[in-house]
């Protein structure tokens, strides 16, 4: 009995000592990462602003929307603008085109000619 009580104070005693070596380890890790994101969080925050040399993302933000809207307002003039060309072309010309570009679901014989569903001129 008493050869077993020591066998089992042993074996605590070997596995506290591993307890302490995991711990030392872990604050080993932790001393790392902790000296690891004080230097990020120095690179990401500069005590020193840098000097601006060009326009804030605000400004260049606001810039892209005032260009799209911009795109917008000239496709849909180019779109009107194909759309009556198509109604005043002749039907030969139209079919042509309609043919050239047909839509995938439809055969090109199919594609509707000048405007029209039915294919008339």
């Amino acid at each position: 009995m008493l050869a077993e009580l020591t066998q089992t104070a042993s074996r605590v005693e070997l596995n506290q000592l591993e307890i302490g070596q995991c711990i030392r380890s872990l604050v080993e890790d932790i001393r790392v990462l902790s000296a690891q994101q004080a230097a990020l969080i120095e690179l990401l925050t500069p005590k020193e602003k840098p000097k601006k040399s060009g326009p804030g993302l605000d400004e260049l933000l606001a810039e892209m929307i005032v260009r799209l809207d911009q795109q917008n307002y000239l496709l849909k003039d180019v779109s009107d603008t194909v759309s009556k060309a198509v109604i005043e072309l002749p039907l030969s010309v139209v079919k042509a085109i309609a043919d050239a570009f047909a839509h995938p679901d439809r055969p090109a014989g199919a594609t509707p000619r000048n405007g029209h569903e039915g294919g008339a001129a």
